[in-house]
Parts: C-alpha cells; sequence; structure tokens
C-alpha cells in the first residue's frame, strides 16, 4: 500500500485550508446553479462539497490530538458537538435565506465567503517551519507547564 505512507505528508492546516476552498469553489457552482438547477451539475458539486467537507473534518480530527495532547478526549467531544451544530444551522439559514429572497443564490453566496474566510484563517494558523529542516517547529511550553 504505496497511498499509505504517502497520505500523511501534508498537514493538518494545509488539508483544511484546502477543504474550505474547495467547499467555497462548490458553494459557486452550487449558487450559479440555484436558480435554474440541472441534475448533473448540482449532483457533481454537492458530492465534490462532500469530500472537501469530509477531508476537513479528518483534518480537524487530526489537529486535536496535537493541538491538545493533554485534553484531547474533551475537545474531541466539543468537536464533535460543534460539528453537530455546523450540520444543522446551515440547512435553517439557507431555509431563511429562501424565505426572505426567494431563491438559495445568496445563501451560497455567504457560504463562499464564510468559507473563504475560514481557509484563509486555517491557513495562517500553520505552524511556522523549524530553521534548516523544512518542517514544523517543536511546539512552545507554556511556562509553568507540568512535564
Amino acid at each position: 500500500m504505496w497511498w499509505w505512507s504517502k497520505r500523511s505528508q501534508y498537514g493538518g492546516q494545509r488539508v483544511l485550508g484546502i477543504a474550505f476552498f474547495g467547499v467555497g469553489l462548490d458553494a459557486i457552482g452550487l449558487s450559479w446553479q440555484a436558480s435554474d438547477p440541472h441534475i448533473v451539475p448540482v449532483t457533481i458539486f454537492c458530492l465534490s462539497m462532500a469530500a472537501f467537507l469530509g477531508a476537513g473534518s479528518g483534518a480537524v480530527f487530526k489537529l486535536v490530538p496535537t493541538m491538545f495532547p493533554e485534553t484531547k478526549g474533551a475537545v474531541t467531544g466539543i468537536v464533535g458537538a460543534a460539528g453537530g451544530l455546523g450540520g444543522f444551522f446551515p440547512p435553517l439559514l439557507l431555509g431563511i435565506v429562501k424565505d426572505a429572497s426567494g431563491d438559495y443564490v445568496m445563501g451560497f453566496v455567504f457560504l463562499v465567503a464564510f468559507a473563504w474566510l475560514c481557509a484563509g484563517q486555517a491557513l495562517a494558523l500553520r505552524a511556522p517551519e523549524q530553521p534548516g529542516t523544512g518542517g514544523p517547529a517543536p511546539p512552545a511550553v507554556a511556562a509553568g507547564a507540568r512535564d
């Protein structure tokens, strides 16, 4: 399984940034299709968005133990709860936008803006590289932290 050894070479923040960027692209496609939808493009945009969202979910759960090594169980629970809310509120907001404007276009435009804002944030929070190695710097230990 040659692909298994290659799959962990990308950092979680990079994968998360790419996933958010891809969600934004798919939301652009869905906003284009919202006023006159056709089954093939809508299916392609929805399935590729689902793939990007799945990759983003995996990236978040990959980042939890590296960012919160002492409390990874509690943080995983909080992240899972936030993911549940993330699956609950966007459809409600799309319905509110549809009731207010008559179509879903502005809801998808808001999704593009939010996804690309999140992509920029994920890429901005990438760990700085360690000088001379090209790899990430070790995490800084807070003053007074236990070993």
